[in-house]
């Protein structure tokens, strides 16, 4: 059964380890690279201050073992989706649509977006099976597209 529930920053060592397995197995995924949370960036107050920047925090739970995280992250005019993972063993349960479902609700009416890796061909499909559609225009210095929900 998929368990949604917000994470609070008593939450880190959590969110942490969700996170970190994210950029470990799908580097190409993201933006971000484990480098920049590890060594002298794996801190509990930036762990905690990343969290507390976001509108919400929020893990996907499968059998009681953390399977999935995402972010809201305020922006000007909107909100962006960001951070947005489901492990492997987890995959085609549902984690990945009743995440979006619950950012979606978070989100409450505003504009929200997210970046994808313009390699992340797979990423780009399961966003647009949930009502995100590609902004026209080339990736960006990060090599990410932009997509906005339709909502």
């Amino acid at each position: 059964m998929v368990a949604i529930r917000e994470a609070t920053p008593g939450d880190w060592r959590a969110w942490r380890a969700i996170r970190l397995r994210s950029l470990t197995e799908a580097p190409e995924a993201f933006a971000s690279s484990v480098r920049e949370w590890t060594v002298e960036n794996d801190r509990e107050d930036r762990w905690v201050e990343r969290m507390e920047h976001a509108d919400v925090c929020l893990l996907a739970e499968v059998d009681g073992s953390v399977v999935g995280l995402v972010a809201l992250d305020p922006e000007p005019g909107g909100c962006q989706l960001v951070s947005m993972f489901v492990a492997a063993e987890a995959r085609r349960l549902g984690v990945g649509r009743a995440l979006v479902a619950d950012v979606v609700a978070a989100a409450n009416g505003r504009p929200l977006r997210l970046r994808v890796m313009a390699s992340n061909t797979d990423g780009v499909a399961f966003y647009e099976s949930v009502g995100f559609v590609l902004e026209p225009g080339p990736p960006d210095l990060d090599g990410c597209l932009t997509m906005r929900h339709r909502g």
